[in-house]
């Protein structure tokens, strides 16, 4: 999540959306060009290609964990509390992966409509719209932007 936050970041920053506005003052247009908001779409698809890496080799762990669970507990089976200590030791290492494939996908699911929606938009609307998810992001996570 912080890498598709820093690209959020970085790029309003570049386009100046991120600068403080003085009140009373006017307020300066930000212009976003065709190419900047095409590169910024390029660069959230890049990072989706990432997450989908990262989503199938979570996934894959978590049912490598889970079959060596089934696995070790049929070896064991005579034994109540050695298949107890793998039962309770699976499910505690399951509970970690399960979590950060939750919050994989729920980036995943973000960028797939951010990827979607900004080609179809005008650069104006594109910019309120990342601006809009930076700052709902920076306040799910805790931080103050």
């Amino acid at each position: 999540m912080n890498n598709t936050l820093s690209i959020l970041e970085d790029s309003l920053n570049e386009w100046g959306a991120l600068k403080p506005i003085k009140l009373g003052g006017e307020r300066k247009a930000i212009v976003l060009s065709a190419e900047n908001k095409q590169m910024f779409v390029d660069r959230l698809i890049k990072q989706d290609k990432l997450n989908n890496l990262l989503l199938f080799s979570i996934a894959l762990l978590y049912f490598a964990i889970f079959g060596l669970a089934l696995v070790l507990v049929y070896y064991y089976r005579t034994s109540s509390s050695t298949v107890l200590s793998i039962l309770g030791g699976s499910v505690a290492s399951l509970l970690p992966i399960t979590w950060g494939l939750k919050s994989l996908w729920k980036e995943k699911s973000l960028l797939d409509i951010l990827i979607t929606v900004l080609p179809n938009m005008s650069p104006e609307e594109a910019v309120n719209l990342i601006k809009v998810y930076y700052f709902s992001k920076g306040e799910e996570s805790g931080g103050s932007h």
